[in-house]
């Protein structure tokens, strides 16, 4: 190693001097040889420790585990005094609670004491007013004891029960299940009080009646046919047509919404509505009013027969000669069943007939009739474009007939399919309260919330 030193400059710096490379490299080689030899000799021996040496670490080593110790079981010491203080105060509170609860409980011993005297005197004075009924009744108030407020009945069975739901009285429904009325008594056509109350969405009578025992009624339409199938009142008081007139102005066509020609349409495979061969037509029942409308078991007595008509269609009417609108009213007429049309009336022969809607489909016709006030024998053929319907129940009624759509030239009449089949999807604002007599394919659904 002292041979090495000799080529370390003062600054640190380890270099080579004046001696040549190899000389310099046999020379740290000799020393690190040297080096190890020495090292190999002179190892530090580990030396023995001396039995007091070995006492004294012990001593200590147990010293540090006694402190542990002792700093162990003064936090568990600490943490048990915290403990007990929470007890202490969670006990506190608890006394103060029983304290006041033993307070309000005298205080309510007190109150009912009070009480005694004037309940005393109450019941008292209860049997005394019982006392002058009996007098008063005599010996009818055995009636008052056998009597049952479901043995009360009109002269159609109705229970005060069923009139209540009937009728939307609540009040009276209240006082009918206080005196110990059935909600599952029957009228003579099966039908409970929550039949009636469901039927006609008299919610608060139908929960009424459903806290106090009833069930929702498992098939609506058993209801419905059972309703349809009752003796129906006076025409005069079952029919408002006032309510049938605002489905009919509901049911206004603008002419000013036509966006389309006549001979666009007319040509158009899509929008043309197809004229009938003798044949088709002669094979197919388009009588209106009742029997293609209506399935055949509805007592026809429950219906009004209607022809609406479009805001132009009838002031069209109005202003035509007489000859020209007797025309156009034998074609509604000639729509009729047999058994009801006007002696010496045809049935109507449809020329044109077309199948419209998204939802639902229904039918656009067409029918042939002339209208004498056109100078021109080509301007003279006029159709009647008109749809069968089933008008939703308004107050009870439901009506039953044709909407006429307009009287136009017979080459306009695929315009106005086009514009109903265009405005079909405004029609359908169906709500969930419309209720129809069940009907064949075809025929229009006049919803109460109807706009075209």
């Amino acid at each position: 190693i002292s041979e090495v030193e000799k080529f370390v400059k003062g600054d640190g710096n380890v270099g080579i001097s004046s001696e040549s490379e190899d000389v310099f490299t046999a020379t740290v080689l000799k020393a690190m040889s040297a080096g190890d030899s020495a090292n190999k000799s002179t190892l530090p021996q580990r030396k023995e420790l001396t039995k007091e040496e070995k006492e004294k670490l012990e001593k200590r080593e147990r010293e540090k585990r006694a402190k542990k110790m002792v700093q162990k079981a003064e936090e568990r010491k600490f943490n048990r005094q915290k403990a007990v203080k929470e007890a202490r105060k969670r006990i506190e509170h608890l006394n103060k609670v029983i304290k006041s609860s033993k307070t309000s409980i005298k205080s309510q011993k007190g109150q009912l004491t009070d009480l005694q005297n004037p309940l005393l005197i109450k019941s008292k004075q209860l049997q005394k007013l019982r006392e002058d009924i009996s007098y008063v009744k005599g010996t009818g108030i055995e009636e008052d004891i056998n009597f049952h407020i479901d043995r009360s009945k009109d002269d159609r069975g109705f229970t005060f029960l069923m009139i209540a739901a009937q009728n939307y009285d609540l009040f009276t429904a209240k006082i009918c299940f206080e005196l110990g009325a059935d909600a599952y008594a029957k009228s003579p056509e099966g039908l409970t009080a929550i039949d009636f109350s469901f039927f006609f969405e008299h919610k608060r009578v139908t929960n009424l009646i459903l806290q106090n025992g009833g069930s929702l009624p498992q098939k609506q339409s058993e209801a419905w046919n059972s309703l349809q199938s009752m003796t129906p009142l006076s025409a005069d008081s079952s029919r408002s047509w006032d309510d049938a007139l605002k489905v009919a102005e509901s049911a206004a066509l603008p002419a000013e919404t036509l966006m389309e020609s006549p001979e666009k349409c007319e040509t158009d495979e899509d929008k043309r509505m197809n004229i009938l061969t003798s044949q088709e037509s002669s094979n197919m029942d388009f009588s209106c009013f009742e029997s293609r409308l209506i399935d055949s078991n509805i007592n026809p007595d429950q219906v009004q027969r209607v022809a609406l008509l479009e805001q132009k269609v009838y002031n069209w009417c109005m202003s035509a000669d007489p000859t020209t609108r007797s025309n156009f009213i034998d074609v509604l007429e000639g729509l009729k069943p047999p058994s009801v049309r006007r002696p010496g009336v045809n049935a109507t022969k449809i020329h044109r007939r077309a199948m419209v809607g998204t939802t639902t489909t229904f039918e656009v016709l067409a029918s042939r009739f002339e209208d004498i006030s056109k100078e021109k024998d080509a301007e003279r053929d006029q159709v009647v474009l008109f749809s069968p319907f089933v008008s939703g129940e308004v107050e009870g009624v439901t009506s039953i007939g044709i909407l006429v759509w307009a009287v136009a030239p017979d080459s306009e009449a695929s315009l106005y399919k086009t514009l109903v089949a265009n405005t079909e999807f405004m029609r359908h604002k169906v709500t969930m309260d419309d209720r129809f007599l069940e009907h064949r394919e075809g025929v229009l659904k006049l919803g109460k919330d109807m706009h075209l």
